[in-house]
């Protein structure tokens, strides 16, 4: 009896404190009735309405939401201590240690009961040991330092294979460091200097044979490389700056040169030539990729009008270059390596004997007049349809006697107009041809 009598002296509010029930529409705003809720709060309240002790959130369906250890003020919500969070089928979705509000102290969370991320905050940031899950089955473990990575750091593959081993300065990679694939075979080798690559490196397939090898500065390929290539060839040239430039040589996984040629800021000038796995000289491609870049957008532009139902009927009649180019694009694209230089030749040439010199520019020239032409055609043709419905109503109102003498005038000086419009139409469409 003396217990509780001290314990009433201690805290008297507790004389006048009672089980409330509060509602919650989706944005937990507060709402008078359950039908209007989404959530809903239990809490022991004093008389004044603030909440004493735990504080139990539900879901409408009576599900927990979340079970907060103290709430020191509402709307918005200060938690503090132990507060555990629970999805719509029960599972928790985090544990964590709050004060006034921050999180400090232990945190966890997880998805669909899965362990996602787990460590310590300090008034808010990341501190001293985690675990983080990632979205392929791994996870990495390694120290923060004020929410920012600093020290070693280690990297898995699902089936607990580890993937890479870095040191961490300030957020950034620095050192020696070797990434690994799955079956444990070395995928890369080589240094970082403040987050970037830096100095020499080497990568190796997954079966261990050698990669890619060449030199980094500040995270940008520089100087003299050795590239694999898929087909189990490689290349060999320089870059600068991370653009490759100069001379390049690739090469058939027999040994055999594929193709030589000059690159300037990562782009093929022009010709470049390419020989069969057998050593054979097979072709010689004469455009550089700027100006394939320029021919194919041409090109786009035209199979874009001749697909276009609304300009069908202007092209239905297009001079034999576009109608044989357009052929080429839809049938050799998307085109493969292989195809792609010799159709482009073929193109030069045929365009230069219909058009002359230049034969390709030409078309370009050709291609936009076109389009302007036909921006014509399309304003004129839109104008005697508008004109023809007008004409359509005006006659069916004739029909039914419904037209002054005035209005039957109008009409036949509308019908006039209509047919000038339909003159130059043609006019039009016949110099778009």
């Amino acid at each position: 009896m003396k217990k509780i009598i001290t314990i009433i002296l201690l805290f008297p509010f507790l004389l006048n404190a009672q089980i409330v029930t509060t509602y919650f529409n989706q944005n937990w705003e507060e709402v008078s009735t359950k039908t209007q809720a989404s959530f809903y709060r239990v809490a022991n309240r004093t008389g004044e309405g603030a909440t004493i002790g735990k504080v139990i959130d539900y879901y409408i369906t009576g599900e927990k939401q979340s079970e907060v250890e103290n709430l020191i003020s509402e709307n918005p919500d200060v938690i503090d201590g132990i507060c555990v969070f629970y999805d719509e089928n029960g599972n928790v979705t985090q544990k964590s240690n709050y004060n006034k509000g921050i999180v400090n102290g232990y945190h966890e969370d997880y998805v669909d009961g899965k362990l996602q991320n787990k460590g310590n905050f300090t008034d808010g940031k990341k501190n001293g040991e985690w675990y983080h899950a990632t979205e392929d089955g791994g996870w990495m473990k390694g120290k923060y330092v004020d929410d920012i990575g600093d020290g070693k750091w280690n990297f898995y593959y699902a089936n607990g294979q580890i993937m890479e081993s870095s040191v961490f300065i300030k957020g950034k990679r620095e050192g020696k460091v070797t990434n690994y694939y799955e079956n444990g075979n070395i995928e890369s080798t080589g240094n970082y200097n403040e987050g970037h690559r830096d100095g020499k490196w080497v990568s190796y397939t997954e079966t261990g044979s050698k990669g890619n090898e060449g030199v980094y500065k500040a995270g940008k390929k520089i100087s003299k490389w050795i590239e694999r290539q898929d087909d189990g060839g490689w290349a060999e040239g320089e870059y600068i700056n991370g653009n490759a430039i100069g001379k390049w040589n690739f090469y058939y996984a027999n040994g055999n040169i594929k193709s030589e040629g000059k690159y300037l800021d990562n782009k093929k000038e022009a010709n470049w030539k390419y020989w069969n796995e057998a050593g054979d000289s097979t072709y010689i491609v004469y455009l550089s990729d700027q100006e394939v870049e320029n021919y194919t957008l041409s090109l786009e532009n035209c199979v874009s009008y001749m697909n276009d139902e609304k300009y069908s009927k202007a092209l239905d009649t297009s001079v034999e270059a576009v109608a044989a180019l357009k052929y080429g694009w839809e049938n050799h694209c998307p085109m493969s390596t292989e195809l792609f230089p010799p159709f482009y030749n073929i193109m030069i040439v045929t365009a230069n004997k219909i058009y002359g010199d230049n034969g390709l520019k030409k078309y370009n020239k050709i291609l936009l007049d076109r389009k302007e032409g036909l921006e014509k055609v399309l304003a004129e043709r839109e104008k005697l349809e508008k004109g023809l419905e007008e004409i359509e109503k005006g006659l069916e109102e004739l029909k039914k006697g419904n037209l002054t003498e005035e209005q039957s005038k109008e009409l036949k000086k509308q019908i006039k107009e209509y047919e000038k419009l339909e003159e130059k139409y043609e006019k039009e469409l016949e110099k778009n041809r």
